[in-house]
């Protein structure tokens, strides 16, 4: 007998609740992303330029997803015109999140070999602000207009799907549509991130290695200077020059660190949608496994309310102010009330840490 979503209704409560936890978190931690962005300096970044339309993209997911839940649990939708537009949102939406999943690991890798291939000027002239909005642009309008064309050329029509009880493709165009999706998007792609990836690791790793060769050489030499200060501390003091070097190499493992934990979270943020678009993939053509899609299906979806959870727990600057927000720094709104505002302000002006205070509300409440 074939595979119908009707004919399971406890299937369908479940993946339904499922699909409605993972909107209401990644509406909220998206939200949030965008609002970090804003406020913090720190984070105006051309990789988070494109983390903007990757949090963007997947907060227009998130937002879809009430209307799904609804065809899941009720009849089919009477308006098609709608149907086929929330279809063409979400499949379009998870191109856009592997095209800019790609973009994030060219520009990173791009970062990291810069200084031994092509140099500073040459990468300040391919990524100016121009450039990435074309970038980000053509990663938005390439996938919505694919869509479109393929529906309009009935490669794979946009409409309700009667198997599965959802606006996608329909039941007979399905698994084709997702065969040339992944031939002509997803194995470039991937094979974009993959060799990226392999690149920064490698610099990273080569990196560390000279890094650790520079600390190595610096520590005789201190050593011998401070036993010679202990012994003559008149005439063998240590230099300035040996002070300097000492905190350029300083500055240059805290760089390297900061670096290596950034590239850390954008490599978990690819392997988490890879995570959650190849289950998918594989069982939309695969005929023997229909009863998977569903849950595939919410796999896929729950990756839109990811990506914030990574960004808190991993990313340095993210986890400053995600630590900020969670800590009430920003809910200092309060201070807007001026009797409030003045007593808070004298009160930090009079403390000895007055300008530690200062500086940490501006960089939570900027």
């Amino acid at each position: 007998m074939a595979y119908k979503f009707d004919d399971y209704p406890a299937q369908q409560i479940i993946v339904a609740i499922l699909a409605c936890i993972a909107a209401i978190t990644g509406l909220f931690g998206n939200v949030l992303v965008l609002v970090a962005i804003g406020l913090s300096r720190k984070l105006h970044t051309s990789t988070n330029a494109f983390v903007t339309s990757l949090a963007a993209c997947n907060l227009l997911t998130c937002s879809t997803m009430p209307y799904h839940v609804n065809t899941i649990l009720s009849d089919p939708p009477k308006n098609l015109g709608v149907c086929r537009f929330f279809g063409s949102v979400l499949i379009s939406t998870q191109i856009i999140s592997l095209i800019t999943l790609s973009l994030i690991a060219v520009l990173r890798a791009f970062q990291m070999r810069v200084h031994r291939w092509i140099g500073i000027s040459t990468f300040d002239r391919v990524y100016t602000k121009r450039n990435i909005g074309v970038m980000i642009a053509f990663s938005w309008i390439v996938p919505f207009l694919a869509v479109f064309v393929s529906s309009v050329a009935r490669w794979a029509t946009l409409g309700y799907n009667e198997k599965y009880n959802i606006c996608i493709i329909e039941a007979s165009k399905s698994g084709m549509a997702s065969l040339v999706a992944g031939i002509v998007v997803g194995l470039p792609s991937l094979v974009i991130i993959v060799a990226c990836y392999s690149l920064i690791f490698f610099h990273m790793h080569n990196y560390h290695a000279e890094l650790k060769l520079k600390l190595v050489s610096a520590n005789p030499t201190d050593n011998n200077a401070s036993h010679q200060h202990s012994t003559t501390p008149d005439d063998n003091k240590p230099t300035p020059k040996r002070k300097v070097k000492n905190n350029q190499s300083s500055a240059e493992q805290s760089i390297s660190e900061r670096e290596h934990k950034i590239n850390r979270t954008l490599f978990i943020v690819v392997c988490a949608f890879l995570i959650s678009v190849l289950p998918f993939s594989i069982a939309i053509i695969s005929p023997n496994i229909n009863a998977a899609i569903p849950w595939c299906a919410v796999l896929l979806m729950s990756n839109s309310a990811m990506n914030p959870i990574i960004y808190g727990l991993h990313h340095p600057e993210f986890h400053k102010v995600f630590q900020n927000y969670f800590t009430c720094k920003i809910c200092r709104g309060v201070r807007m009330i001026p009797s409030t505002f003045g007593t808070l302000t004298s009160n930090v002006n009079s403390s000895p840490g007055a300008n530690t205070m200062q500086e940490t509300d501006t960089t939570s409440c900027a």
